[in-house]
């Protein structure tokens, strides 16, 4: 039996939709180190003010973020990945949200990052209120299959369609492995009368042993981030 408490964000700023969203970025839950207090507790007073989404020195989200908007940020990469009032600025500026499917969860092992070692206790409902409400959205980003399959039992309780798209496919066209492609999943969902792409990144490791994906990586955050700005 499963006895480990019920965790949240140690983090309050969750669910960051600036107005005129255009582009929202979904993940799933905060590693431990960002949902159990005795661990955060460990950490030295900067980063614990600098905590939020994938602030782990192991992730390489904001790495992506930065080179896909480096044009528009003035400061270094380092100071940029430890600054959350800059990373709250570049996103208000481009219309770009983030936020994460679930609010609460148990985990099987305390000390587990893995999304499969997740017991969901609460989904973040308001995830569904977003897809009705801002017209101006025109893509959802996961940054993983797991998380966009838990999505979808979000908003099941609004009517919606799904359409295939295949735009990614013919604009990497012979320039990205079958392996890659297979990797990125693109559909639009029609809520109303308004069409959303939505993404799925699951780029994890390279086909090819001793080879980096953060190129790859690096060029398909770019265009997507890039798609409507």
């Amino acid at each position: 039996m499963i006895d480990n408490e019920i965790e949240s964000r140690v983090f309050k700023d969750i669910n960051f939709f600036p107005d005129d969203m255009k582009i929202l970025i979904l993940g799933s839950f905060p590693i431990p180190l960002y949902s159990q207090v005795d661990k955060f507790n460990t950490l030295p007073k900067d980063k614990k003010e600098n905590a939020w989404y994938y602030s782990s020195s192991r992730s390489e989200f904001w790495k992506l973020i930065y080179d896909s908007f480096q044009d528009k940020i003035q400061e270094e990469k380092s100071f940029f990945i430890q600054n959350k009032k800059l990373k709250k600025e570049l996103f208000t500026n481009n219309k770009v949200g983030i936020a994460d499917v679930f609010l609460k969860c148990r985990r099987k092992d305390k000390n587990s990052s893995k999304d499969t070692d997740l017991i969901i206790v609460e989904y973040n409902k308001i995830l569904s209120d977003v897809l009705l409400s801002y017209n101006t959205l025109k893509l959802i980003i996961f940054t993983s299959r797991f998380t966009e399959n838990h999505f979808f039992k979000i908003i099941n309780n609004i009517d919606y369609s799904i359409l295939d798209s295949f735009d990614v496919n013919n604009i990497y066209n012979n320039k990205l492995s079958n392996e890659i492609i297979s990797s990125i999943r693109e559909r639009i969902i029609r809520v109303n009368n308004n069409k959303v792409k939505i993404a799925t990144l699951t780029l994890k490791r390279s086909p090819i042993k001793g080879i980096t994906l953060y190129s790859t990586k690096r060029e398909l955050y770019s265009y997507y981030l890039n798609l409507y700005n």
